[in-house]
């Protein structure tokens, strides 16, 4: 776990997204895969969206943005529901999971780097996954927010379309 903890340190503190080269990313395909990855693992996540939505992007920094995402959604909900759509303008893609969702008064705090939430529960992890996911988003002139949720929580990354 501690060589776990170090990798996302350096990587966290490494991450320049304006070094990568920026590509035209079916986004449609990396989300399956990103769910196909974890359903062979035997985790509980499903995607729905579009069959080709192409973006401009950074594939590393999308795909560890996403990764971070249904990673969280995983270890605090149990399941991750991707859904993709093309917005009025962006792109907008929600996750959302069946845990017990962030407080209202903590979801901007969550995207500072090393704050975890603390509910009772021993987890594993840095808290830098939401923070790095927000930072990628934001060198893509998006964002990453969390919204509110009839259960669990609901985080929704917009991305220019």
């Amino acid at each position: 776990e501690v060589e776990a903890l170090v990798a996302s340190f350096i990587a966290f503190a490494r991450d320049d997204p304006a070094e990568e080269a920026r590509v035209r990313i079916d986004l449609s395909a990396l989300l399956q895969s990103i769910a196909d990855d974890r359903v062979e693992a035997r985790k509980q996540v499903t995607f729905e969206g579009e069959e080709r939505l192409i973006i401009t992007g950074q594939s590393l920094g999308l795909k560890r943005l996403f990764n971070n995402l249904v990673e969280n959604a995983l270890k605090y909900g149990g399941c991750a529901r991707i859904k993709l759509r093309r917005g009025e303008g962006p792109v907008v893609v929600d996750i959302e999971d069946d845990g017990p969702g962030v407080p209202t008064e903590q979801r901007e705090s969550v995207f500072e780097p090393f704050v975890r939430l603390e509910n009772g529960e021993a987890r594993s992890g840095a808290g830098l996954g939401l923070p790095a996911a927000r930072s990628i988003a934001r060198a893509h002139g998006g964002d990453v927010a969390i919204m509110d949720a009839a259960k669990g929580a609901l985080v929704r990354v917009s991305l220019p379309g």
